[in-house]
């Protein structure tokens, strides 16, 4: 027989910068196997308040800043499958993906609210909405069905490695023609720009939905990118989980956008991808892009 302990503490801290509600909360398992059964975990939440008043949490494992984590090893992919995949997924915006003026980008920095104030996550969202907000760019209708096998109907923690090829196939066979040498190209400069490649660790993420309303829609509630820029999905191993990686393509004019999505990220799910030495280096979960 195993038993388990639970035990949650509260305390209110407040400096100049605002106030923090801390949360500690303790787990303990016992079971026959006396000592060797005996698990412990310790987390912590913080709630701070930003000199804009805008709340969001912290959370911490083991009393340092985790999300992935910062140490976790992502897991080396073959250069080329990887330059090819971002080929693929430039080709495929610039033939299916909407044109948008920076004017319109900037009109569709909103996000809707209900009855009562709260930011709307998924359900609630009627087409007007959709059009208002930056969420249905880069989600192609084409490449729903087969996005939606891939996430499961857009749960991360659903998210399979294994159906991901199906993905990048039906995209492929979108394209008008085969990718070319200018295509590679492309890419390649792509990999070399500054905030141009983002990796999300799917397990690391709360969904409450609050990414979503920081970037106007570009993330959805579930913290996922849109599907029509997803590069890459690869199994890594971290030091507290397993993780599934996502790896996808920000444009030039998301740059500060997903910036500020990183910086309340507070899961420390994100984190940008800077090209060296032939190899995609993650610049630290939860961190902005600093030249």
């Amino acid at each position: 027989m195993v038993f388990w302990i639970n035990f949650m503490c509260f305390s209110w801290n407040q400096n100049a910068m605002g106030s923090g509600l801390a949360r500690t909360h303790f787990s303990a398992q016992w079971g026959a196997g006396g000592a060797e059964a005996l698990g412990f975990s310790a987390d912590v939440l913080l709630y701070r308040v930003d000199p804009r008043n805008t709340i969001f949490v912290q959370y911490l494992t083991g009393f340092s800043v985790v999300g992935l984590t910062a140490s976790a090893n992502l897991k080396t992919m073959n250069m080329d499958d990887l330059i090819q995949n971002l080929a693929e997924t430039l080709v495929f915006i610039r033939e299916h993906g909407p044109v948008i003026t920076p004017e319109e980008i900037e009109r569709r920095k909103f996000y809707p609210r209900d009855e009562r104030g709260y930011a709307i996550w998924e359900d609630g969202f009627t087409p007007q909405m959709e059009t208002q907000t930056l969420r249905p760019l880069y989600r192609s209708e084409k490449l729903r069905q087969a996005a939606g096998k891939v996430s499961g109907g857009g749960l991360p923690d659903s998210l399979t490695v294994g159906n991901f090829p199906d993905f990048l196939q039906a995209r492929r066979a979108l394209l008008s023609q085969p990718i070319l040498t200018a295509d590679l190209n492309w890419a390649k400069q792509e990999l070399q720009r500054p905030r141009s490649m983002l990796a999300f660790a799917l397990d690391a993420t709360f969904l409450d939905g609050s990414l979503a309303e920081v970037s106007f829609g570009y993330i959805n509630g579930y913290d996922l990118p849109p599907w029509d820029t997803w590069v890459a999905l690869q199994y890594t191993t971290g030091n507290r989980w397993n993780e599934n990686i996502l790896i996808s393509w920000v444009p030039e004019w998301g740059g500060d956008l997903i910036d500020e999505t990183i910086w309340k990220s507070t899961e420390g799910c994100f984190t940008w991808l800077k090209f060296e030495g032939e190899q995609l280096i993650p610049r630290g979960w939860q961190e902005c892009w600093q030249d």
